[in-house]
């Protein structure tokens, strides 16, 4: 017997499922059996996506006869992996059917997707996580003065964080935990720095400051793809030291398309 979810979309946030859980009463807990009810979709160390893949699984098993007894859900091999301590041979071909439709479900968003190999591990994905997730694993490096404050770099650079680029921003300013040993510049020194993170969205914990120390520093070895930068010296700095970071010049009339084409390697 085949089942078919007949959701248009899989997607359920954590409050969607939690609520489901709870108008259920839960599932029961097979490893700890004094544990409460699971109610919590924390449970699931899956995404969001596969969310209505299992609220509809549990339904159609719990009308098989089963104890809404799991010992685990989890992501394997970029497939939905659902075990339970004891069922039917129709209940564990249910299961077998929700887990071999996962395989076609995006985990991330529970829209159409398809396994992908070529990002690090097995995921299932749909075409924009894939690229989002493929892009994840790409850093660039942007410096502050007369580069990332400049409109155009950073609209660039907002284009970048929107597709999934892991975005940073090496400055040689001071951070405001060093000021002490630069009191020049007063305690908002960095304000119009973070105002332009803010508005690209390049969190706090992606800025480093060197403190006029080489940009090569920290660089080296970080795996970045490329640094965009109006000083020569840094520049040349980068170039020199043979890491595979991609020193580029914000003052040449086509830096945009030498980013892009550092991206496509």
């Amino acid at each position: 017997m085949f089942y078919i979810c007949s959701m248009e979309n899989y997607y359920l946030s954590d409050e969607q499922m939690s609520e489901y859980l709870n108008s259920i009463g839960g599932l029961c807990n097979g490893y700890f059996t004094d544990k409460g009810p699971i109610v919590d979709p924390g449970f699931f160390c899956v995404g969001n996506g596969w969310f209505g893949l299992i609220k509809s699984l549990i339904n159609d098993l719990t009308e098989l006869g089963w104890n809404k007894e799991t010992t685990q859900v989890k992501e394997k091999f970029g497939g939905l992996r659902f075990y339970i301590n004891a069922g039917s041979d129709e209940i564990h071909q249910r299961i077998l059917q929700a887990e071999k439709e996962s395989y076609k479900v995006c985990e991330k968003c529970g829209a159409d997707g398809e396994l992908r190999k070529d990002i690090g591990w097995y995921f299932t994905l749909c075409d924009t996580h894939h690229k989002l997730t493929k892009n994840s694993k790409t850093k660039v490096s942007f410096d502050y003065d007369g580069t990332l404050a400049l409109p155009s770099v950073e609209e660039f650079a907002k284009e970048l964080v929107d597709e999934g680029y892991e975005v940073w921003v090496v400055t040689s300013r001071v951070s405001e935990e060093d000021s002490v040993l630069h009191p020049w510049g007063g305690t908002d020194r960095n304000k119009d720095l973070f105002e332009s993170c803010e508005r690209i969205g390049i969190p706090k914990s992606r800025v480093k400051f060197t403190a006029f120390a080489d940009k090569i520093e920290f660089l080296a070895g970080m795996g970045f793809a490329f640094h965009l930068d109006d000083d020569l010296y840094e520049l040349t700095a980068i170039m020199e030291s043979k890491d595979g970071c991609m020193p580029l010049n914000v003052g040449h009339s086509d830096w945009r398309i030498n980013c892009l084409e550092e991206l496509k390697k």
